[in-house]
């Protein structure tokens, strides 16, 4: 199944950082939802929801993550012992560009009053493209090329190594 970018990204993003990820969990509360990227470390349970573009109305956005997160919390998820557990941290995903700076202070106010941290999609993004640029300098050890991709089964991952490779990236 193909995964939107930002959370293919957003989770490699928890991954570099050391915590085990599961993506698209599905919730069967009668309203289709589900958890994009579940990100677990020994201290904390991430919960994470990713939006692509513009989020249009916030506020049933919130309603819809604070159900995402009480299934999570609750005896019908297979998560439930995690979650009760390790404290919760909630993080948006969401692309600041397609906001108005209005908009993204809006949204930023609503989710804090919350506790929900809101990042910025693009700034994930670059941060995932940089720390593999790290790893790839690191494994090259200043010996040039790595030769060919392909040896891992994460496509986005083997494509993110071609461009940085081949400094088509520039972040």
């Amino acid at each position: 199944m193909t995964q939107p970018v930002v959370e293919a990204l957003t989770a490699r993003y928890f991954l570099q950082r050391g915590y085990l990820v599961w993506t698209d969990l599905a919730i069967d509360e009668g309203y289709n939802g589900d958890i994009d990227v579940l990100a677990c470390n020994a201290k904390e349970l991430v919960f994470v929801e990713c939006k692509d573009n513009k989020v249009d109305k916030p506020t049933k956005l919130l309603e819809q993550m604070k159900r995402a997160v009480a299934h999570l919390k609750s005896k019908a998820c297979e998560h439930n012992a995690l979650a009760r557990s390790l404290p919760v941290r909630v993080v948006l995903v969401l692309p600041k560009l397609d906001c108005s700076p209005a908009r993204w202070r809006g949204i930023n106010a609503l989710m804090k009053a919350e506790s929900i941290e809101v990042l910025d999609a693009d700034e994930v993004i670059k941060d995932v493209v940089k720390r593999e640029r790290e790893l790839l300098n690191l494994r090259r050890g200043g010996r040039g090329r790595l030769g060919p991709y392909g040896h891992q089964p994460d496509t986005l991952l083997n494509f993110i190594k071609w461009l940085v490779d081949r400094d088509y990236l520039k972040v």
